[in-house]
């Protein structure tokens, strides 16, 4: 258990890390049609950097874990690569279901783009997920010594 939740952590950290060092186009688009020295703006520069942050919130709370948790799971009798093909193979389709629920299904909404950018940002995370929870999951557990004077 502590395995998932350490590993949780760091996909997180990381997923949020490429949010802040290469944030996304629309925030980029978002930002530059909101000047900060203009108090009639539409969106001011807080509100899209708090968009970003619920935005990978979100993703990870909604994909990342349980697509990490999944893949683990099923590929916890084989080698890491097939655990790590697994959770992408989910977080993919979770990611395709939750855009298109937002975004629908029109021409015009801009689903592969944006699918593709997640999985970018996703796959790292992913990645570390897979990496750390079988590390700790398949960490030899060390036993206390019983010493000869308390043993008697």
């Amino acid at each position: 258990m502590t395995a998932h939740i350490a590993a949780m952590h760091l996909s997180g950290a990381l997923l949020l890390l490429t949010f802040v060092l290469v944030p996304p186009n629309w925030v980029l688009d978002a930002y530059g049609a909101a000047p900060a020295h203009n108090p009639s703006a539409d969106t001011p520069p807080l509100v899209i950097i708090l968009a970003m942050v619920f935005n990978c919130v979100g993703f990870h709370v909604l994909v990342q874990i349980p697509s990490g948790l999944l893949g683990t799971w099923l590929g916890r009798n084989r080698t890491a690569g097939v655990g790590y093909a697994l959770a992408l193979a989910v977080a993919g389709v979770l990611t395709l279901l939750l855009l298109l629920g937002l975004l629908g299904t029109g021409r015009d909404a801009g689903v592969l783009p944006l699918w593709a950018d997640l999985m970018a940002r996703g796959s790292l995370g992913l990645a570390s997920y897979v990496w750390l929870s079988r590390r700790l999951r398949n960490r030899p557990v060390r036993r206390p010594r019983v010493s000869e004077a308390t043993a008697s």
